[in-house]
This record gives C-alpha cells, structure tokens and sequence, in this order.
C-alpha cells in the first residue's frame, strides 16, 4: 500500500501514529530473510517539533536518554569506523568519514559550509550508500540520504530509508536525526525546524 502521513507535532505522536497504521494498513510481506513483516510503501511524516528536550525519551520503548545520548555519540555524530554489534559501518562513519573519500573536509562538513554561503542551497545533501563497499553485502545502510534546507527561517531536515523497521529502530533513529539537526544548526545559525521522514519500505516485524 502507498500513503503518506499528516504532520504531528512530537516523536512520541509519530511512532505511535505509524505503528498503528502499519499494523491497520500494512501489507503482510515475508522478507528475503524469511521473517513476517506488516509493510506499508512509500510512506512520509513530518515532525514539527523533534528536537524539544521535553518530548525525549519516546515512552513505553525501552529507551532512556543516557542511551539515546550513546546511540548518537558513537553512531551518528562520530567519524569512527569502529562498528558496533558486527555492523560493517555507522551512519557517522558514512556522514562524517565517507569512505574513500578524498575531500578535505565531511559531507557533513560541506553541507555547513554550503549553507553558511549560501543559506537557500538545495545541495545541502549527503549519502551513505556506497555500491563499492555495499553492493554485494547483507548489511547495508537502512538511512540511504539526509537533506538540509533552510527555509522560513528555520532550519529542515529530510531523510530517505530504503529500509525502516519502526518498532525496533525508529526511537533511535528519530533522537539521532533530531540530534543531527541541532548539531548543524548551531553552526549555521538558524533555529531548528522540521524533521521530515520518508521510507520506501516502513514495517513491523511480527512476533
């Protein structure tokens, strides 16, 4: 099924928004692993409010934020190549230390640079995905670009996943990004806005 999915304010608002229409409207997929999954296509949120302090921890997920803060410090926001849990790469890794990449400086790096130029660039991009290293691999990136635009006066940010397991992932995933948001804005000096998030394939694996 293809949908996109209204504006809501919070993170909370968006987990519980989409697990409950996935699990409503979602297609039963078995996985190329074998796993049943509830899947809806070509799904889009957008997150009005996702870097307020007050709406962290998303409850009832098992997440608190001295973890959330770990997640984003060792696989968002750092260059390190040290993978955790037998991953091949972190989204830091891919974002701040692309691989083979002889720039002097991240796509990170770059995007603050663009926009402190040029404040309406839509070149404010960077990508994860690296046929070289991934193409062949089971293990490969679920978040595949992040956009920053500044617009209104604000800050945005919008993401690609090819792939979304939003029961398991999305707590994380959504405090990271909307830690990435912040961590540019500071530099760019806009406040921070929107979170915009868009999965080719959001599901729920079935117990």
């Amino acid at each position: 099924m293809r949908t996109s999915i209204p504006y809501v304010k919070t993170p909370t608002d968006a987990y519980l928004y989409l697990l409950d229409y996935i699990n409503r409207k979602g297609d039963q997929v078995i996985d190329e692993n074998g796993y049943n999954t509830k899947e809806l296509l070509n799904i889009q949120i957008t997150i009005t409010d996702p870097c307020n302090p007050q709406n962290w921890p998303i409850p009832n997920t098992g997440w608190k934020l001295p973890a959330l803060d770990e997640y984003v410090t060792r696989e968002i926001l750092s260059p390190n190549t040290s993978m955790p849990d037998g991953f091949r790469y972190t989204y830091g890794e891919r974002l701040f230390n692309y691989p083979y990449c002889s720039w002097e400086s991240s796509q990170i790096a770059y995007i603050i640079k663009k926009l402190n130029a040029e404040p309406t660039s839509r070149r404010a991009f960077a990508i994860t995905y690296d046929p070289d290293l991934d193409m062949y691999e089971d293990s490969i990136p679920c978040l595949q670009l992040v956009n920053f635009l500044i617009r209104d006066g604000k800050l945005h940010l919008t993401t690609v996943f090819r792939s979304w397991d939003v029961k398991r992932a999305a707590p994380q995933n959504l405090y990271g990004l909307s830690k990435l948001i912040e961590y540019v804005a500071k530099q760019v000096g806009f406040p921070m806005g929107e979170l915009t998030v868009f999965a080719v394939s959001a599901h729920i694996y079935e117990e």
